[in-house]
């Protein structure tokens, strides 16, 4: 990876984002949303509504410095997701671990038991030791890419 400035965004396609350092969970969810909106045709003010929404009920802070934020929208078409890896976070956390991998997930509002099966595939891939080794440690976003398709090709599909 190529130092960048701090707060500064660097976008590899798929969508698999690295910053270096976010000041707040809204700044994680901005870069989220972002890439969603630009490859899938969907407003970032309706993916941070979705979110928000969803954060509403309850954190989608799944611990262990993962956080999970997602939620449904009418007008996504098919699922769409983004994985935000981050060096620093400022974002609050109640295990109080820093967050660094942030699974951003927009799925079809009718979607329930999809948004279900993505969400359980997603928290099965974060808890296992290896994956978060491999999560935390790759820097280039196609050989994680590559891993993350040949471990959870589901997860893959969302990204790409």
């Amino acid at each position: 990876m190529t130092e960048t400035k701090p707060d500064t965004l660097t976008e590899i396609s798929p969508r698999i984002i690295y910053r270096d350092c976010l000041s707040s969970k809204k700044k994680a969810l901005e870069s989220i949303a972002t890439a969603m909106a630009a490859d899938a045709d969907l407003s970032i003010g309706d993916i941070l509504d979705a979110f928000m929404k969803r954060e509403r009920l309850g954190s989608t802070n799944f611990g262990h410095g993962i956080a999970i934020p997602h939620g449904r929208l009418a007008s996504c078409k098919k699922p769409i997701g983004v994985l935000l890896i981050v060096d620093q976070c400022m974002c609050d956390n109640p295990d109080k671990e820093p967050v660094d991998l942030i699974f951003g997930l927009i799925v079809p509002e009718n979607a329930c038991q999809e948004h279900n099966e993505l969400l359980q595939s997603i928290a099965s891939l974060s808890e296992a030791s290896e994956a978060l080794k491999v999560l935390r440690t790759e820097k280039n976003p196609l050989k994680l890419y590559k891993w993350i398709k040949s471990t959870n090709p589901r997860i893959a599909e969302i990204l790409a």
